[in-house]
């Protein structure tokens, strides 16, 4: 893997790479080029499912390991180290880690999008359920953060650390219905 790890911590990778491997590829020939973010994020989420805490964060880390080893290689192009999701490890696991599609589904449904205030909203709340976005990275946004030619959303993290994500389409669609102008409104 890696001149920096030592024997051992290689040892102890190798089953977790291996089987992430197997996951991706099953008996074919493994390509590194053809991995994507979008296969990392959905094995870890199954094997975290599954696994104890601890186990799963040795997991991610065996599998940043090797993704930084495969970029440093060449093998691949793109920084899927980063794409590695977090393993939660809260105290309170009762307490659901995200609301279900559904509720997601009747949230995006209640806002009205007849005013620019409501379609302001909407669009705020693609970008927290889409992209995972923090409360406080949608505060930072301005509007020359959205490239609407690239498609893509500049977000500042912590530390002003800047990153391009895809631009949902619906975040900038226009509502079916005819948007009320206040102006012709009658008033109450």
């Amino acid at each position: 893997m890696n001149r920096v790890l030592a024997d051992a911590t290689i040892a102890y990778y190798v089953p977790f790479v291996r089987r992430f491997l197997m996951d991706r590829f099953g008996k074919g020939r493994v390509t590194l080029s053809r991995l994507a973010a979008d296969d990392v994020v959905r094995f870890v989420q199954r094997q975290a499912a599954r696994l104890h805490v601890k186990r799963a964060k040795q997991l991610t880390t065996a599998l940043r390991s090797f993704l930084r080893y495969a970029r440093y290689r060449g093998d691949i192009a793109l920084d899927l180290a980063a794409g590695v999701p977090t393993v939660a490890n809260w105290s309170m696991t009762s307490i659901p880690r995200a609301i279900s599609a559904d509720a997601v589904r009747q949230l995006l449904a209640s806002v009205s999008r007849r005013t620019a205030v409501g379609r302001r909203d909407y669009a705020i709340l693609l970008l927290l359920a889409r992209l995972g976005l923090r409360a406080s990275e949608v505060v930072r946004l301005g509007l020359d953060d959205v490239d609407w030619q690239a498609g893509q959303v500049i977000v500042r993290g912590k530390g002003g650390h800047r990153t391009a994500l895809p631009l949902p389409a619906d975040v900038g669609e226009f509502p079916q219905q005819p948007v009320a102008d206040p102006q012709t409104m009658p008033s109450a």
